[in-house]
């Protein structure tokens, strides 16, 4: 089952992508989003809108540090990684074998 949630900037203009498809249906501030070279870092989750998808508040770490991709100090204690996994199409055979 997947969870959509809208993406929304913590300081103002759009994010891209603007929406996020995740098995991940608890997200928390401190969470990190790997996006390939970007990484979203959660500050905060809005439900305020019954209509709508939940928002995660994000920040880009890459322009949040102004280093390229670079890690600054923790400011919101631990964070945990979440991978997003792509579902197993029907009929595909099931898992691959991963015998040596």
């Amino acid at each position: 089952m997947a969870f959509l949630f809208r993406l929304k900037d913590s300081h103002g203009p759009p994010v891209e992508p603007s929406t996020l498809r995740t098995a991940v249906p608890n997200w928390r501030s401190g969470d990190t989003i790997p996006l390939g070279r970007r990484t979203l870092l959660v500050v905060g989750v809005r439900d305020d809108d019954a209509d709508q998808p939940p928002a995660l508040v994000v920040e880009d770490r890459h322009r949040r540090n102004g280093v390229g991709g670079q890690e600054g100090p923790r400011e919101r204690g631990p964070s945990r990684t979440i991978v997003l996994l792509q579902p197993i199409p029907r009929g595909s055979g099931g898992l691959p074998s991963f015998r040596g």
